[in-house]
């Protein structure tokens, strides 16, 4: 999939350093992912407030400057309309052709996954799709309409690549509902705020589910949740199988691998979520699927289900130390 950054809304912005700060951070938070711009036109708008810049700051934008990639220019026998939405009729804004925008629309129009990373408080970012209209040169050709899914956040866009890269072909291959599903997941990630999240809280000695795994909130997915199983084999195949599915609803829920840890414990696979002691950490559960949970001690503390389910705490003392983590290294904490 193709991340586009959209170098026209840098155009409307002003307050520099609020824009190095959001770009140094959906960078990061994107590292993985190769991020397309058109480089000129940032580098026009950095000249424009290169009097406001320190030394220090010119060094920090070339470094992040430095995580783009160029794009290649859109195709020339098109012009590419930027739809805004008035309260009567639609209207066509500017000619977009040489921007991301344009190149992005170009990428979903050929069949192919593309999304825009927008600054925040963007005039492009009042809808979570950018509508986009491809206009031929050729007048006896038809015009096309596109919607562009567009994220102000990189947290966002991640979310997005994640259902569409891992969920998605999940569900097709299980024969479940994409656009439901699609639609409730959206409803998650928009609405819960994984900035501020504090997944360990407890109740009568239990997890309350709809935080830590806050997916479930949505009561659409926590039903299908509760479905998901993996077709029983070999011993090998089975392991392999309850780590790619439990690490799949694991990401669903917002944990991140820790392969540090992972790598620390050899024969664990161990997601993290939270700081402190709000802190929690998954093992997947390689023998009945679900989620072996850990507090930031190292600490095994119950077996859920995939949906949030609370399924059981050992009591035997021997039980409890063998799904534990000890010693565990806070160090190799993904989070503080």
């Amino acid at each position: 999939m193709n991340i586009y950054l959209n170098e026209a809304c840098f155009h409307e912005i002003s307050e520099i350093e609020e824009s190095l700060k959001w770009l140094s951070e959906s960078l990061a938070q994107l590292e993985k992912q190769t991020v397309y711009t058109r480089l000129q036109t940032i580098q026009n708008w950095q000249a424009t407030y290169d009097d406001l810049l320190d030394k220090y700051s010119r060094t920090y934008l070339k470094r992040i400057f430095m995580r783009l990639e160029e794009s290649e220019p859109a195709n020339f026998g098109f012009y590419y309309y930027h739809f805004t939405h008035q309260n009567y009729g639609l209207s066509i804004s500017e000619n977009i052709s040489h921007t991301s925008l344009a190149i992005a629309a170009e990428k979903i129009l050929q069949n192919q996954l593309a999304i825009v990373l927008n600054l925040p408080n963007s005039p492009y970012n009042y809808r979570p799709h950018i509508p986009i209209l491809s206009s031929p040169y050729n007048a006896q050709e038809i015009d096309k309409l596109v919607n562009i899914p567009c994220f102000d956040t990189a947290k966002k866009a991640n979310h997005y690549l994640f259902f569409q890269e891992k969920i998605k072909p999940y569900l097709q291959k299980q024969g479940q509902e994409v656009e439901a599903f699609s639609a409730a997941y959206q409803a998650f990630t928009d609405t819960f705020d994984f900035q501020n999240w504090q997944p360990k809280q407890l109740k009568n000695n239990q997890l309350i589910p709809n935080i830590a795994f806050p997916a479930s909130s949505q009561p659409w997915i926590q039903k299908q949740l509760s479905t998901w199983k993996i077709e029983k084999g070999s011993t090998n195949d089975n392991i392999t199988q309850y780590k790619l599915l439990g690490g799949l609803v694991a990401e669903l829920h917002g944990y991140t691998l820790n392969e540090r840890l992972s790598s620390h414990y050899q024969k664990y696979e161990i997601y993290e979520a939270g700081s402190g002691n709000y802190k929690l950490l998954i093992s997947i559960d390689i023998e009945n699927g679900g989620f072996e949970v850990i507090e930031n001690s190292g600490t095994h503390i119950g077996v859920y289900g995939y949906n949030g389910k609370y399924l059981k705490h050992y009591t035997n003392q021997n039980d409890i130390n063998s799904h534990s983590l000890p010693n565990i290294p806070k160090h190799l904490f993904l989070f503080p």
